[in-house]
Parts: C-alpha cells; structure tokens; sequence
C-alpha cells in the first residue's frame, strides 16, 4: 500500500494511535493514504463515519439518500443539531469536517443499488455496509466482490449486532453466509426497534474493522462477530465458503443467482397483494365495506391511526408503520385459507405522506 507522510499536527493528532505497536507510524500514514466508502448514513454509518473521521482516513465516502426524522436522534448522535427534514448526507458532512478538517469526504446523495454500483464504489480502497435491509446489502456485496474490495458487514435488531469482514480475493461473501432462499426477514428498526447504543457499538466495531484491515492487524476477516448486548455475551464463528455460491463460487450466475429455495411446507411463494394509499382511499370514498387491521403496537395507534370498521367476513386490508409486519400477518393469514387480503404499500406513513398530510408521522 502506497505511504503518505503525516503533518506534525497529525502527528500529534494521531498519536494515541501511533502509540499502539500493532499502528504505529506506518499503520497511521496507512490510514491517511487509504479511501473508505460508508453505504447508508443511519445508527450503524453515522457511528462507523465518525469513527474513520476521527482516525484519520484520507478519503471518506457517504452514500445516503435519505432525510433526517426526529425518531433517528435517539441512535444518530452526528445530526443532533440538525433539523428534521435536512439532508442526512449533506447534514453528516458537516459534522465530519468539523470533526476532522485534514480528510477528504465525497457525498454520494443516491440510493445504492446494482445500476450505480460502479459509479460508486470503483475509487474507494475498501467498502462497509451499513444498510438496513437484505436488498441492498446482497447488491454491494455483488459489487464488492465483482471489483474485488473487501467489505465490512454490519447488521442490528433489539439488542443485537452481527459485524464481519468478507475479503473478496481469497474468502467467501454475503451469500455464502446468507445463501438464496435461506435470507432472514428484512427487520427495520421503525418497525422491530433499536436500542441506540446497539446501533452506535456495531457501526464502530465496524469502523475498527476498517481501521484493522488497512493497519494488516488481525481481525473478523471471513468470520462473523455476533453480539448479545441484552445478555451481555458474544460469538465468533467462521464463515465457509459454499461451493454452489452464485456470487463467490465461479459458478456462471445462470445456474444459481436469482434462485431461491422453496419454504419447508412445499408451496410455492405467492406475491404480497399491495393496496395503495391512493386506492384506499378511493374504497372509503365508494363506502366499500372492508376489515381494516391495525397491526401496530398500542402506543402506535394511540399515537395515529386511520378510521376503520373491523369485521372478519369482510375483504381484510393490513396496515401497520411501515409494511413489514403486514407482510408477515399476510403470510399467516394466507396459509390458513384467508383469500381476501391486501397490504398497505407503505403503511400508515405511506398514508400520511400522500392522504392524510396532517397526520403525525414517526
């Protein structure tokens, strides 16, 4: 890895971790002479990006495309004096150049996905996921491997954390760890939840992997780092590489990517009916009679709602914040014989954005 020589305000900046024999000097203008590109600017990528600010990285990519909400400053300190409704990733540079003025940072303000991938990623040195959903991970981890940058995968729910280091040139991937049919559910944290310092400890660890790899310490490559913080324990296990990968194993992509397993029951997958905002209104508007259930959480529904009767004969349309929960009533309910049964694309906040704009959103 090509050197860069540190300022004497580096230096002195930099000296805690120049004092480490494992950093030293070297590993410093490692540090400053590498790119790093953080994907998604949420818990896990405002901590990870304020982390390799503050180390020193020379050059610090932000991909966000996304606006601030107050529910985010519970868990996303660097925006604390930000205002609701402002740019993530224009708000996250501001607070990283205040925080380190000597580096370099590029905003991406773009939604990550397989079309723009190399646009992105191609001038970074190494990449670390810090998304909220199976979609956009599977697409960077396609586009790390297929440029062969290592990547740093994070991931939370609750109280727990899971932290690894896929190294595309020698070790298995994503889909070696989460195989095609085998992913788990997609849990955001508007719906499941997030306890904040969960979020900020896995984003840092995740920059310490950053930092670790760069320096040539040792750390979670090709392992998988899995954190119960409401028990306070941890496990590493090893990640294997599968021979039937469709993005690792040399396989041509016709014979596995895109193929997924069939659920243990032997039915076939049926796509989720979705209902929209505008279309439900339009059932309200012609006094249809439908079930609507509410699949929120208590304070949730004291908090907003939409008016709807309840009854079980009725065609039933699931709504709840976002959609996830919908989705996996609708699964439920489908398997035990329900037919007449819609999803609100969007949830109540898909509803609020485009009906009902008076409503609080959350």
């Amino acid at each position: 890895m090509r050197m860069m020589a540190l300022s004497k305000s580096e230096i002195i900046r930099y000296s805690r971790h120049m004092i480490i024999p494992e950093i030293g000097i070297k590993g410093q203008e490692k540090i400053k002479a590498s790119s790093a590109c953080v994907i998604g600017a949420g818990g896990l990528g405002s901590a990870c990006l304020s982390s390799l600010a503050g180390a020193g990285i020379g050059k610090l990519g932000v991909v966000e495309h996304g606006k601030l909400e107050l529910s985010n400053l519970h868990r996303q300190a660097i925006y604390a004096l930000q205002r609701p409704g402002t740019l993530k990733a224009e708000a996250a540079v501001k607070f990283l150049k205040k925080l380190n003025w000597e580096i370099k940072i590029k905003i991406h303000q773009k939604k990550f996905d397989g079309k723009n991938a190399v646009e992105i990623i191609k001038d970074y040195d190494i990449i670390a996921d810090c998304t909220d959903n199976f979609e956009a991970r599977f697409a960077i981890n396609r586009a790390c491997y297929g440029f062969k940058k290592p990547l740093v995968f994070g991931a939370v729910y609750r109280f727990e954390a899971q932290v690894s280091l896929f190294d595309s040139s020698d070790g298995p991937c994503l889909r070696c760890l989460y195989p095609a049919g085998a992913e788990p559910q997609n849990f955001t944290c508007a719906e499941e939840g997030i306890a904040g310092p969960v979020a900020a400890a896995a984003g840092h660890i995740q920059a310490l992997e950053v930092i670790k790899f760069i320096t040539g310490v040792k750390g979670l490559k090709n392992k998988l780092l899995m954190l119960d913080f409401a028990n306070v324990c941890f496990n590493i296990v090893d990640v294997k590489k599968r021979p039937d990968c469709p993005v690792c194993s040399g396989r041509s992509s016709r014979h596995s990517a895109g193929r997924t397993m069939p659920p243990c029951s032997g039915k076939p997958v049926s796509p989720v009916p979705y209902i929209t905002p505008e279309d439900l209104k339009k059932k309200f508007g012609r006094k249809e009679k439908f079930a609507l259930l509410d699949l929120r959480h208590e304070w949730e529904h004291d908090l907003c709602g939409i008016k709807g009767d309840l009854d079980p004969a009725l065609e039933a349309i699931l709504y709840c914040r976002n959609e996830s929960r919908s989705v996996t009533a609708y699964k439920i309910l489908e398997n035990m014989g329900f037919k007449k049964i819609f999803v609100l694309k969007g949830g109540i906040d898909a509803w609020a954005e485009k009906i009902e704009k008076g409503m609080i959103r959350y």
